[in-house]
């Protein structure tokens, strides 16, 4: 019975009919299907238009592509930034922000998370650095034993030479004497183009004198590709400590020389990786010449690259040398953002230094333009820098803030001004003769 059952479900099973498809030519065409591509193209409704409806999604350019220079906003700026009708950056939507690849606009921040996490990232720009090494690389190419040798060898074959060492062809015929010649009676192995450069470098004919070394760098120069990259880099460092201990009634020649010898695409590379103290003493050199751009190309290494703060002696001249150099312009709206722009990236050097008076007055008349950069600029000096630079620039803090709040109603310009006066009081840094002359300036509000 059983069986039968089982035999007779499968049987029912195998007797279905599968479902099989059979193609037709003749299928049905929907409507749209019968209109021509035109008709079709016409038939489809406009895009509607949303520009009358508000707009909820802003661009707000990164942190790091706002040039600023003076800014470290605290929980007050981010505080108001949030409660202001559109919030825009410090709450005045009449303030700017300069961007690095763009025009200067103004920053809103319609959601507090954004708002925060700009904030951070901006102060996150402001790297922390590390003191310079106050030792250069070792600057000695020979040792002593070595070096009295070459000196007598050099010595010898010089007395050989029928022109003047110190031109491009006594130069010449002593290096291809020397390197051609033998020199193992004289305890020397071997010498190359590199170490005979260096031996030159080192002799006081060249320390002390301005023709002679400008005659060697010349010389090197045309033959640069004879030296090998260590020896190069030995070289350089040598060659600025030389001009960076010039006397400075003595400096222009050699400072012209090593800056037309730094024009070299060779050499220009290997300044990227002489040590931080050569790179330093560069960039002094470089601001002494007037030479911004290349000096600021120095300090951009140390300070972006290798986390390391320029020298005091450095940065103070040139902050204070550049300050003065585009004084004359910086009243422009557009130099004005041109000089943001460059001194941004060091920005973590001048946080890391404080406000020094090489250069105090100078960020107070061409830096601070507003009201907030005025505030940051105070909050700067109250934190990172000596008591004399508040003591010597208050009087000028106070009158810059007369002078931004010019076009304010005169109750509210005073209240301001008095506020500042007792903030500044109120670091316990200034004297009575400077107390008394801020009350003094404080009635020309």
């Amino acid at each position: 019975m059983i069986g039968a059952i089982r035999s007779t479900g499968i049987r029912r099973l195998g007797t279905k009919h599968s479902f099989s498809f059979v193609p037709n030519d003749d299928r049905f065409k929907f409507e749209s299907e019968r209109l021509t591509p035109e008709e079709n193209r016409a038939a489809i409704p406009q895009r509607p238009n949303f520009d009358h409806l508000p707009k909820y999604h802003h661009e707000i350019p990164r942190p790091e592509n706002v040039a600023d220079f003076l800014s470290r906003p605290q929980f007050n700026d981010f505080f108001t930034t949030i409660l202001a009708k559109n919030a825009p950056f410090t709450g005045n939507s009449n303030h700017k922000m300069v961007i690095m690849n763009g025009e200067d606009s103004v920053i809103n921040f319609y959601y507090t998370l954004t708002a925060a996490q700009w904030f951070e990232a901006l102060n996150n720009e402001i790297l922390e650095l590390r003191e310079i090494e106050d030792e250069v690389e070792s600057l000695s190419f020979f040792n002593k034993d070595t070096h009295a040798r070459t000196d007598a060898l050099v010595s010898t074959r010089r007395r050989e030479l029928k022109c003047e060492l110190f031109t491009r062809q006594g130069l010449g015929e002593l290096f291809d004497t020397l390197l051609k010649g033998p020199s193992i009676g004289y305890g020397l192995q071997s010498l190359s183009f590199g170490a005979l450069a260096n031996y030159f470098l080192h002799s006081e004919e060249c320390v002390e004198s301005s023709h002679n070394l400008v005659q060697l760098l010349a010389f090197i120069d045309q033959n640069i590709h004879e030296v090998t990259a260590a020896s190069t880099k030995t070289f350089v460092t040598k060659l600025v400590d030389v001009v960076y201990h010039t006397h400075v009634s003595d400096i222009r020649a050699k400072l012209d020389g090593l800056l037309n010898f730094c024009n070299n695409p060779t050499i220009q590379t290997v300044l990227k990786e002489v040590d931080s103290a050569t790179l330093d003493r560069l960039a002094y050199l470089h601001t002494m010449s007037s030479s911004f751009d290349e000096a600021r190309a120095m300090l951009h290494i140390l300070v972006q690259e290798r986390k390391v703060a320029p020298s005091v002696e450095t940065f103070d001249f040139f902050l204070s040398s550049y300050l003065k150099h585009v004084s004359p312009m910086a009243s422009n709206p557009q130099l004005h953002t041109k000089v943001l722009r460059e001194l941004k990236p060091l920005k973590p050097a001048l946080f890391h230094r404080g406000v020094t008076p090489a250069y105090a007055k100078r960020i107070l008349d061409e830096i601070v333009k507003t009201e907030f950069d005025l505030q940051q600029f105070i909050n700067l000096v109250l934190s990172r820098s000596s008591d004399e630079v508040l003591s010597r620039i208050c009087k000028d803090i106070v009158l810059k803030a007369i002078q931004l709040a010019k076009d304010q109603p005169l109750a509210v310009r005073s209240l301001k001004v008095s506020n500042l006066i007792e903030r500044l009081k109120a670091s316990g840094t200034l004297d009575k003769e400077a107390i008394d002359e801020l009350s003094t300036v404080a009635t020309k509000t």
